[in-house]
């Protein structure tokens, strides 16, 4: 009895997010551009299923979110090696956080004016 009460529970909870969003969509309180209705949203889904074009669009999604995964793996790893200091990659990282660094002090230093008073006391 308990667990029927517990699913009853959840569908009700289920359907109260889904009924809210159809309210939100219906009177436009959010742009349909960015929040359209739970039926357009069913529409959608069901074109893309009979235009037999959505597995292409899923599998392209995919595609862009594991190499996206992928390099931030890579830059991660990388990162963390050189935070660790075993000496693999710990030069050029170093010279290149180095020259990033003086970029942005020097970039900082010219728009606070620090520069041009600089200047003009040697």
């Amino acid at each position: 009895m308990r667990a029927a009460l517990w699913r009853l529970a959840s569908f009700l909870t289920a359907a109260g997010f889904i009924a809210a969003w159809q309210i939100v969509a219906n009177f436009k309180w959010v742009s349909p551009v960015f929040l359209p209705g739970p039926d357009r949203a069913w529409a959608a889904l069901v074109h893309g299923m009979v235009a037999s074009n959505l597995a292409v669009k899923l599998a392209g999604t995919i595609e862009h979110m594991l190499e996206g995964w992928l390099l931030a793996s890579i830059a991660g790893i990388a990162l963390g090696i050189n935070t660790l200091h075993l000496g693999l990659w710990s030069v050029p990282l170093g010279w290149t956080a180095g020259w990033i660094f003086r970029g942005v002090v020097t970039t900082l230093r010219l728009r606070s004016g620090d520069w041009e008073r600089r200047r003009l006391a040697v």
